[in-house]
Order: structure tokens, then sequence, then C-alpha cells
């Protein structure tokens, strides 16, 4: 009887695993939610968020074995994938191009930046292939038109514009809603020309979806919970997003939970149309080899959020949302 006891008690333990994030934006508040509210532990999880800055390294942490699941931007899954890694993207929580290009206050357009400095994160990331993108948008060429300079994240992006170090910088929005109360000019909004582009998602392995698909699944239903919960429960989310973002003023807390509840999908999935810009934009600015021979469905599974849908998981969320 001992002995069963145990087996029994061994097997009502939740299965324990690491999952990386990696950026203090509200971008992964899902995880962050589910994690703070036991979602995980509902769907028999015990998950421990660990924040790596940097989705290249959340992509190697997968590969070491060092995290089952992680949070990464297309950018980086692309380039892992060129590298011939095992890496693919299981949900889209970001699924817009999410930059605002700010401005010190004389600049009043783009055609303006011309013979300006920008800063920049670092050479070859994702946010440094953004910026040279949303350049181009703007029909300016960053390698002719502009001097870039490396600057790094973007708290340090935005005390080099308060400090007249560079010209203009690529935002996203809870940085962008800091720097409006440096008297810093919002130049131009790319969130509202709709440009497909896969920024944040859940990233795995294949090879760790074929040996614990139950596991997968029941993490992208605590994700699911966590967004549900998101939406309808303000004050809550706020908290959540204070506790880890290290923020306290209440009203970037507010406008950054607003903006992010009208992008945070009901049924997150990735786009294969987000990934085919971005497979563009490393074949513009990279000139790496063997893009034009990488298919953006290579990089999105979505048959995990597929299988939930047709269970009526997401359905059931939908009916419950009065609870």
């Amino acid at each position: 009887m001992a002995l069963l006891f145990a087996i029994e008690t061994q097997a009502a333990q939740p299965t324990r695993f690491t999952v990386i994030y990696s950026t203090i934006s509200p971008n992964p508040a899902p995880l962050w939610i589910a994690k703070e509210k036991g979602f995980f532990e509902k769907h028999g999880l015990s998950v421990d968020l660990v924040f790596i800055e940097s989705a290249p390294r959340s992509v190697q942490a997968l590969l070491s074995g060092d995290a089952l699941i992680a949070t990464g931007a297309g950018p980086a899954v692309a380039s892992a994938k060129l590298s011939g890694a095992d890496v693919v993207m299981i949900a889209g929580l970001i699924n817009v191009f999410p930059f605002f290009l700010v401005t010190r206050s004389d600049i009043d357009s783009p055609v303006a930046l011309k013979g300006k400095i920008g800063a920049t994160q670092v050479f070859g990331s994702g946010g440094d292939l953004s910026l040279r993108m949303g350049l181009r948008k703007l029909g300016l060429d960053p390698e002719r038109d502009v001097t870039l300079r490396v600057i790094g994240g973007s708290t340090l992006r935005i005390q080099a514009l308060e400090n007249k170090l560079v010209d203009f910088a690529m935002l996203e929005p809870m940085q962008v809603f800091q720097a409006k109360q440096s008297n810093l000019k919002i130049l131009v909004d790319f969130t509202q020309k709709g440009i497909p582009y896969q920024h944040t998602g859940i990233i795995t392995l294949n090879s760790t979806i074929k040996k614990n698909r139950p596991l997968t699944l029941n993490f992208l239903k605590a994700v699911g919970e966590g967004i549900a919960f998101y939406k309808r429960h303000k004050q809550e989310t706020m908290t959540v997003i204070a506790k880890y973002t290290h923020l306290d003023d209440p009203k970037i807390l507010e406008t950054s939970y607003e903006w992010y509840k009208k992008v945070f999908l009901d049924v997150p999935y990735a786009t294969t149309d987000g990934f085919k810009s971005i497979l563009e934009m490393l074949s513009t600015y990279t000139g790496r080899k063997g893009v034009s021979h990488l298919e953006p469905e290579a990089m999105v599974n979505r048959n995990l959020l597929e299988e939930l849908v047709r269970d009526g998981f997401f359905r059931s969320l939908a009916e419950n949302s009065g609870n």
C-alpha cells in the first residue's frame, strides 16, 4: 500500500520544466498571467519562467536542452532555421509590425531624417533589421541616407535620444509611451500600416513536440487562458505587468495594457505571411544564403492550436467569458 501511495503521489506531481521569455515588454504577458494565476498548474505543469534577453539566446537555450519552450521573434526563428536548427513557432503573440519611429522633437518628416544618426540595437539583430525595414518603407536607404549607431537596448536608445546623441530610433509600444514623456516625437506609427510581420511567438523544437505533445498542448491551454484573463481583468493584469516590467507609472501601464489587448488574438495562430515578410527582410538586408529556399510554412506549426480548436477548448473559454 505504501508503494502504491508513493506511485500515485509521484504521478500527481505536475511536470516541471523551464520556459524562457526574452523581453520585459508585455509581449509575453499571457505567460506571466498563466504563471501568476495558476493556469500552468491547472493543466498539470510546473513552469519556471526565466528571463534571457534576446531571442537568439532563447533559441540557444532550446537547442541546448536548458528549456523546452521559449518566446522569441520571427527573425530569430528564421535565422535558426537557416542554420539548420529544428525550431518552430507554435503560437503567435504579436502578429503585427509593432514599431514606432521616434525622433527628436525638431524633426518633422521622414525626409528630414536624411543625413541624421539613428540608434540601433546590435547590427544584424531583429531590432536592427526592423529599423532598416522601416526606413525602406519610408523611401530611405539605411546604408546611404542615414548613419546607424549601435546603442543597445530600448532604455539606452531613449537615453541617447534625450541626450541628443542620436536623432531617431525604432521603439516598441511600451517604450514609446515612456518616450512621449521625454518630449520625443512619434514620427511614424508603423502599427497602423498593416505590414504583415511575425514578431513575438511561442517557439519550441519539432522534436519536443513529438516527444512531449500532451505537455505542449497543455502549455498552449494555459497560455490561452492567460490571453482570456488579460482581456477580461484589466486591473489584475496591470498588476502582473507591473511586476514583470518593473514599471510603476499608472498611465504607461494602462496605455500599454490597452494596446496589447487589441493585438492579442483569442486563438493565437502564428502567420506564414508574417514569416514571408521576415524572409524578404533577411534576403534584402543580410544577403544570407538559403533564404530563397526556406518556406514560411516550415517555421510555423498550427496543428496544436487547430487540435485545441477542434476539441472546443477556445470555444469553452469564450462561453465562460462572464465567469
